[in-house]
């Protein structure tokens, strides 16, 4: 059986993930296997209560643990608002270099409008590890501010081309939903994203 077809329902259960009895019910006794592998993948997550084995696709966990776990949250948001603090702050001090430095003319290779999916991977990828986060998320607010900059794209252009990196590079790039501005991926913004 594919695993890819087990990954997607779990998926599609949203936020409340669906019990193990109900994927046995559909996938039959070989969902067993597929569900260890997803899980030795870390493409699901697992919860055991009162006898009851429920799965959750990633992001759909995270969002599970927002909404039910208070401590959970609590990380959550002052790791949001650190990020947040710490996006005010480089956006400060980029306004304040731009407002102190004379424009500098960019040469063909650094022209936003001419900027290839390739070249934005390539920035794409330095910046998301020149941002230090202690839990490997990064905020994807900042990695356009830098890049943008840089590049002198506009945001549209930024997120147009981000959805095409996300698109094309699924396998190694991961989302979260959350933050103020982001992708959006089955009606939510996803704001935040690491390498996988």
């Amino acid at each position: 059986m594919s695993n890819d077809k087990l990954y997607k329902r779990i998926e599609s259960a949203g936020v409340q993930g669906i019990r193990r009895m109900k994927l046995r019910r559909e996938f039959g006794a070989k969902a067993g296997k597929a569900i260890d592998e997803l899980l030795s993948q870390g493409l699901i997550f697992t919860e055991k209560k009162g006898g009851t084995i429920t799965y959750w696709s990633k992001n759909n966990y995270m969002q599970h643990l927002v909404s039910s776990d208070p401590k959970f949250k609590l990380i959550y948001d002052m790791y949001s608002n650190t990020n947040s603090k710490i996006s005010s702050k480089i956006s400060k001090i980029s306004n304040d270099l731009k407002a102190t430095t004379p424009p500098i003319k960019d040469d063909d290779n650094h022209n936003g409008n001419h900027l290839t999916l390739d070249q934005f991977k390539m920035e794409f990828d330095r910046t998301i590890t020149e941002i230090p986060t202690p839990i490997g998320w990064v905020e994807l607010a900042m990695i356009r501010e830098r890049v943008c900059g840089k590049y002198s794209i506009s945001k549209q252009n930024f997120y147009s081309l981000a959805s095409q990196l996300f698109d094309q590079f699924n396998n190694r790039y991961e989302l979260s939903s959350g933050g103020n501005e982001g992708v959006i991926v089955r009606g939510l913004v996803h704001g935040f994203v690491r390498c996988i």
